[in-house]
């Protein structure tokens, strides 16, 4: 039903979101099975308020097609990309969170960081900041799993350069091709510079590709862990 659009929070999102959030969806309802066609029909008998930002119409529209396609993947789609909005562009949220986060990053005992979901974008931030401003934190290992590192609006939420931090020795990223907050399994020279091991091939089962429970049993992300605290 259209009206369960607004259960996803395309409604009420604000314009920010709205201009971070369009291309991510399209592209999630795409890799979902919605087709461009699909889209373009709902955007064209989609209406918003007077004075809507240019991005409104566009995020209701994709809102719609993915429930239409799946409502669960929907709600977890735009719950993903809210908090990451959310911890990107407000700065009161991004600093809230590193204050939880950070007294676990300040030891200067070597830590193997094993990270997934929205809890990637968090360490890879807090890792940049320790590389950058000297801080004593090192990781022998950082692992990244089902992670929306690559999805483009995320992505330039960084400054450059985007690279591997200096303080990490080795980083491992891995994802299920199903896993759709993953949406680009690969973080490549081309986003996130040389130096990271994928494994985009993950199989986590049909009952949900952005398990962590699954991520964690695959035996090439349990052998990296092993690895480096032998």
């Amino acid at each position: 039903m259209k009206s369960e659009a607004i259960a996803l929070g395309a409604e009420d999102a604000p314009e920010d979101f709205d201009e971070f959030a369009v291309d991510a969806l399209k592209e999630m309802a795409l890799r979902m099975g919605a087709t461009q066609a699909q889209i373009e029909a709902e955007v064209s008998v989609t209406a918003v308020a007077q004075g809507a930002g240019p991005h409104k119409k566009w995020l209701k529209a994709i809102a719609r097609v993915i429930e239409n396609v799946s409502p669960a993947h929907g709600t977890l789609a735009l719950r993903v990309l809210g908090q990451a909005h959310a911890y990107i562009r407000n700065q009161h949220v991004h600093d809230e969170v590193n204050k939880l986060v950070r007294p676990l990053f300040e030891d200067d005992e070597p830590a193997i960081v094993v990270s997934h979901s929205l809890g990637t974008i968090v360490a890879y931030s807090l890792l940049r900041e320790f590389a950058r401003n000297g801080r004593p934190r090192q990781s022998p290992l950082l692992i990244t799993l089902g992670s929306p590192l690559g999805i483009d609006s995320v992505r330039k939420g960084f400054p450059k350069p985007r690279v591997k931090p200096n303080n990490v020795q080795r980083w491992v990223n891995g994802a299920d091709p199903e896993d759709f907050v993953a949406l680009r399994p690969n973080l490549t020279n081309d986003n996130f510079g040389p130096g990271i091991e994928n494994y985009p091939d993950i199989e986590n089962g049909y009952d949900d590709a952005h398990s962590i429970a699954g991520y964690l049993s695959d035996p090439r992300i349990a052998k990296a862990i092993a690895e480096s605290i032998s």
